[in-house]
């Protein structure tokens, strides 16, 4: 018995060093050193959550030891935005917003915005986007003010000020939910459900009127798209065409009256949640995904408007399982080219599709490109480069013919400056390529490897990937030619330096400087105030067979436990996010769900993640009605194990629950025998329920998306259960939780928690 215990116990202390090891957000800081007797370099490793290609990176600072003044010297691009007005790049990451001189070689820190080397806590999870103004002068982006909610936010970069859109907007990763029009003067937003419009040409009108004044219409932004200085507007099956006269004056109107004219109309409805589409740039095409499985090319003919169209008439591609559109790349001649990204077994493989609208019977075309991270047209729409692992590779658009390609160390931003030369940052470096001479130029370091002082450069030198690079003093760096270097052991007759581990928060230590002379010690930069979440005092009961929550006590660790019931909407976003940020889930597969989709539960085995029974029959299995006895309860669960095994050829867990969570002590007790391990929830999320029944009964409990993770946010707790159902109810929702994973994803990270399947909950219960 004591060899038994003993396994156990080891058992759970590997498992949580493996849990340990490969999810963290910690921010871990070291490589200290001297550069003079009051100065010194040091670095900042942090993770990089959601990003597949890079899993973290060392920023380098440097420190005046009298003054505590921070100076940042690399900058890796998590964001980049090129600013074609002042003709500078932005970069954005966790230690704040950086914009380059004219050089673009020296980038410095925005004071608009928060920063470490100006006292602020780095960010810990996935930064939200910024986007721009076609013509370069605005800055829209995001503040968030609560886990769900935020404030939109205009700035003019001609003043650096500031201008809020709208409070209270839903947060969300990416760009920021608006789209421009090509005049820079006017902007769609997205917000609880309904489209509206801001503009910044203050003399224009209805640019001053209250927001309720600015609604367009109930929709989001996939319903909008601009044509010129006109916005289409999909509703249903009908497109219209708003002139930049009817934003302004119907707006008022938009409750009582749909605004535009009707000029299209396609196949099949358009649900803003799961579908979305493109416009040819003279806005009389359309290329439609549906749900993320098909791609409909359509034209918009007012004389066949109101004919019935056959959707197998159209040109279309049917996309595989698991697939996302990228990126869309639509010139004026008619030539379309799509980036799509599937999940195969758990990793992500990349294709390139082309369409031809100018002639007769246009088709989509698949490519022979493999390996593509993304896709990046030149602005004249000549030139397209293509970011794969190890190289860009540019092609000549039209025709799709290979001009260069350039070596690359895992590139991930191509900004065209003009129509000839590109900037490329990656993972490593970033760098300036003439494409006409095939120059390349250094133009800032993405991270480091090692650091140190060189008496023969009379510089800081650091390394990268096999390179040397020396800092200019200035701001820059510069390549050294060299092949190695040791650097220079400084010490200071004014001050020690030491690291110290500090618990509970972001940061893993602390660096901190003592004082030889004065007799005090300090530390280097302000000890975060944001804390993890506190770890409860008590450990509250576990009931194993009945399990509805982890230990509180041994640390934080949360299960995502995902639903699958009847409909697969929403599968393929939640599969590519624990995709990308490495989760390994747990989900609960009903007999329904197996019988219509086959493939995507094939995809949860393949995947990895761990699946439990939603049993075989989706009904509350405690209505007396039912007369659901013991047999009922072990038939039903073994028929899903069966069904289980014929499209996967593996094995359910023993792990279930029943429909709706609603069980009794017939039902636990029928699959003890079988077993099976009950799991329940703490935190009680009615995510699946619609707005759209008017019986009060059942539509009381109806909460937005943001809402409900509002309240996943302040509920959880170490040890908790999250559930979350995939697809849509009957009658469909407004918004759905699963849209809101990768900010509840983020917001657990940023709060200290490791996200882990509920198998290895109750392993550390035990």
């Amino acid at each position: 018995m004591k060899s038994r215990t003993l396994s156990v116990k080891l058992f759970t202390l590997l498992l949580l060093i493996v849990i340990t090891f490969n999810i963290s957000a910690e921010v871990t800081f070291g490589e200290m050193n001297l550069y003079s007797s009051k100065d010194v370099i040091f670095t900042a490793k942090d993770d990089l959550p959601g990003e597949t290609r890079v899993k973290n990176y060392t920023t380098l600072f440097k420190a005046n030891l009298d003054t505590k003044f921070l100076h940042q010297l690399t900058f890796f691009p998590e964001r980049v935005l090129y600013l074609k007005e002042k003709g500078i790049i932005q970069i954005n990451n966790r230690f704040g917003v950086f914009r380059s001189d004219k050089t673009l070689k020296r980038y410095h820190p925005v004071l608009e915005f928060p920063s470490f080397v100006n006292g602020s806590q780095i960010y810990t999870g996935k930064i939200s986007g910024t986007k721009a103004s076609p013509d370069g002068r605005w800055l829209v982006y995001m503040v968030q003010s609560s886990p769900a909610y935020g404030k939109l936010v205009l700035m003019d970069l001609n003043n650096n000020k500031e201008t809020i859109i709208s409070p209270d907007v839903e947060y969300s990763y990416g760009e920021p939910r608006i789209i421009w029009a090509d005049s820079s003067l006017l902007l769609i937003y997205e917000k609880a459900g309904s489209l509206y419009y801001y503009s910044v040409d203050k003399k224009s009108a209805g640019a001053s009127i209250a927001e309720n004044f600015r609604r367009i219409g109930n929709g989001r932004i996939n319903n909008a798209a601009w044509a010129g200085d006109s916005l289409l507007f999909l509703k249903d099956t009908f497109i219209f065409r708003i002139n930049r006269s009817e934003i302004f004056t119907k707006s008022l109107y938009s409750d009582f009256i749909d605004i535009g004219e009707v000029v299209g109309r396609i196949p099949f409805s358009f649900d803003s949640n799961f579908d979305n589409y493109w416009t040819s740039p003279d806005g009389k095409e359309l290329i439609v995904s549906k749900g993320g499985r098909n791609l409909f090319y359509c034209r918009l003919d007012r004389d066949t408007l109101f004919k019935l169209v056959d959707v197998e008439s159209l040109p279309y591609i049917f996309l595989p399982r698991g697939t996302e559109i990228k990126n869309l790349i639509w010139d004026k001649t008619g030539t379309v080219t799509v980036l799509t990204s599937t999940i195969v077994r758990g990793k992500k493989e990349t294709a390139l599709f082309r369409l031809y609208t100018y002639v007769k019977e246009p088709a989509f075309v698949r490519l022979d490109e493999f390996g593509v991270f993304d896709i990046f047209a030149s602005d004249d729409m000549t030139k397209v480069a293509l970011a794969k692992d190890s190289n860009v590779v540019i092609m000549e658009y039209q025709h799709w013919l290979p001009v260069k390609e350039y070596s690359f160390n895992t590139p991930l931003h191509v900004i065209w400056l003009n129509n000839d030369d590109i900037a490329i940052f990656g993972k490593n470096v970033g760098e300036i390529v003439k494409i006409k001479t095939d120059e390349r130029d250094i133009l800032t370091v993405s991270r480091i490897d090692t650091c140190g002082y060189n008496k023969e450069f009379s510089s800081i030198i650091c390394s990268v990937d096999g390179k040397y690079f020396k800092w200019d003093g200035l701001g820059g760096w510069t390549e050294t030619g060299l092949n190695e270097y040791d650097p220079e052991k400084i010490v200071s007759d004014d001050y020690r330096l030491y690291i110290e581990k500090i618990p509970g928060g972001s940061y893993k230590n602390m660096i901190y400087a003592r004082n030889i002379k004065e007799y005090k010690t300090v530390p280097l930069f302000p000890v975060p105030e944001i804390k993890y979440d506190p770890m409860p005092v008590k450990e509250e009961p576990v009931d194993l067979k009945n399990f509805s929550h982890g230990s509180r006590v041994r640390g934080r660790y949360i299960s995502l436990v995902f639903n699958a019931v009847k409909d697969d909407s929403g599968f393929t976003e939640v599969m590519s996010l624990l995709s990308d940020y490495g989760i390994r889930a747990t989900f609960f597969v009903s007999g329904d769900f197996i019988r219509r989709h086959p493939s995507a539960v094939k995809e949860i085995a393949d995947s990895g993640h761990e699946t439990g029974s939603l049993f075989y029959y989706n009904f509350d299995l405690t209505d007396a009605r039912y007369g659901a006895d013991k047999e009922f309860i072990v038939k039903g669960l073994a028929r899903n194990e069966s069904e289980y095994f014929k499209i996967t050829g593996k094995e359910l867990s023993l792990f279930w629950h029943a429909p709706y969570y609603f069980v009794n002590s017939m039902m636990l007790e029928a699959s003890k025998q079988m077993n099976y391990t009950y799991v329940g929830r703490d935190v009680i999320i009615l995510d699946a329920k619609s707005d759209k029944d008017a019986n009060y009964e059942t539509s009381q409990f109806y909460d937005s998306a943001a809402n409900l993770l509002e309240t996943i946010i302040a509920e959880k707790r170490p040890g908790s259960i999250i559930p979350i159902t995939i697809g849509k109810p009957d009658d469909g929702r407004g918004d759905y939780l699963f849209q809101c994973l990768e900010i509840l994803i983020n917001n657990l990270i940023a709060s200290g928690y490791e996200i882990v399947p509920v198998s290895m909950q109750i392993d550390m219960a035990k």
